[in-house]
């Protein structure tokens, strides 16, 4: 029997919440981060939802029995080597989970290799291991993606993080972010929580029953 594991799915840009809702009606569990940002102009402000990995939405399936995952219109293919589905590393998917569901306030990174590695202590993600870089005048830790070469970062306390020592292999996971700078945002965007794509309910139209009639006139 083969297992499930989670893959990238590489989509058509600017169509993945729709992508990701056509998976969820078929019955496929999804995985879809966003982030706001609020566009300022000096007469206006507008929030504009993104996806932390443009192009890319994670779905949760066997390779075995990807045919119905490739038919959904959208989709462009699953990412590996080659013809063979490669899964997302169990640690870096959790983390994500773990992100979105936390509430941080994150942003998309480009993906780095060198630096040092922290451990975020206490809070919604505690544990976790990523690698700390500056950001104006705070620091973020940076979680990757190695199979997409995509990272994200998030807003962490200074005093929440233990440095890990560089031999310590067992704890470190693989191709993650560096603590390289990370150019500022633009000052007229302001990023906000992130959140994970959730499907509009349906609207329920209630059709009123026909009262029954006994007997005959």
């Amino acid at each position: 029997m083969h297992g499930e594991d989670w893959y990238a799915l590489q989509v058509y840009t600017g169509k993945e919440k729709w992508v990701a809702s056509m998976l969820d009606e078929r019955g496929h569990e999804v995985m879809l981060l966003q982030y706001t940002v609020v566009h300022l102009w000096s007469d206006r402000r507008k929030r504009i939802d993104r996806p932390v990995f443009p192009g890319y939405v994670f779905c949760h399936f066997d390779a075995h029995l990807r045919s119905p995952i490739l038919a959904v219109p959208g989709v462009l293919r699953i990412v590996g080597f080659g013809r063979t589905p490669v899964p997302i590393e169990h640690h870096e998917i959790e983390a994500l989970a773990r992100i979105a569901d936390s509430g941080s306030c994150v942003a998309p990174v480009p993906y780095l290799s060198t630096g040092e590695w922290v451990r975020i202590r206490g809070g919604a993600l505690d544990g976790m291991i990523g690698r700390v870089i500056t950001f104006r005048k705070g620091l973020r830790v940076v979680v990757s993606i190695s199979l997409l070469k995509r990272s994200v970062s998030l807003e962490v306390d200074h005093e929440r993080l233990d440095r890990l020592p560089s031999n310590d292999s067992l704890s470190i996971p693989p191709q993650q972010a560096s603590p390289e700078k990370e150019s500022s945002a633009p000052e007229t965007e302001t990023f906000l929580p992130v959140k994970r794509f959730t499907r509009t309910p349906r609207p329920v139209t209630t059709i009123p029953s026909t009262p029954k009639v006994s007997g005959y006139r």
